[in-house]
């Protein structure tokens, strides 16, 4: 019966073991510009259902986002693969993952892909409000260095204080989802 425990007590470890070696390989392949390899290598790591993501899941989902949405030589921009990756990465609680959504958004390149009525380069009044509640839900999560942008946004984005306060409500919303495991989390 013991050794049954203990080698149950085991499995994840050697599950993470493994998952620590693929992403220190596409760690490695990203820092060697190879992205291409790198995407594989992330690729291996993601699971569909993100609440069971260990940490180098959650770092993965975030890698691909940001390659798709940084413009990097030999890889494809593609900013709606990064918008998904980077929401993944943000229901599997990265941090980092909020403020790129947030810029991602403020800069009207989902419209198309959003239909939220505003065209790309000219977000909608909706889409500003979600990426201003993005930026209050980075801060919220853990990364007080970005607070004196919400005010700055804010302003940039020509919002009034009833659309903060709509941005407050949506963060708090989805931080009640995603770090407290409490509220209507079907969004």
């Amino acid at each position: 019966m013991k050794l049954l425990l203990t080698l149950l007590l085991l499995i994840p470890n050697l599950s993470w073991g493994e998952n620590k070696k693929v992403f220190e390989k596409g760690l490695t392949e990203f820092k060697s510009h190879n992205y291409l390899e790198a995407e594989k290598i992330f690729k291996e790591l993601i699971i569909p259902q993100v609440s069971e993501c260990d940490s180098y899941c959650k770092e993965a989902y975030f890698y691909l986002g940001s390659m798709y949405l940084e413009k990097l030589p030999n890889f494809p921009t593609d900013y709606v693969k990064a918008y998904e990756y980077l929401k993944m990465a943000s229901v599997a609680r990265n941090k980092m993952s909020n403020i790129y959504i947030s810029a991602l958004l403020t800069t009207g390149a989902l419209e198309e892909h959003l239909d939220t009525g505003g065209s790309y380069g000219n977000p909608s009044h909706k889409t500003k409000v979600l990426g201003l509640a993005y930026l209050i839900l980075g801060v919220k999560s853990g990364l007080p260095e970005y607070a004196d942008n919400i005010l700055i946004m804010k302003k940039n984005l020509n919002l009034d204080t009833s659309d903060h306060i709509d941005a407050h409500i949506l963060a708090d919303d989805y931080y009640n989802c995603i770090f407290l495991d409490k509220g209507n989390c079907s969004n």
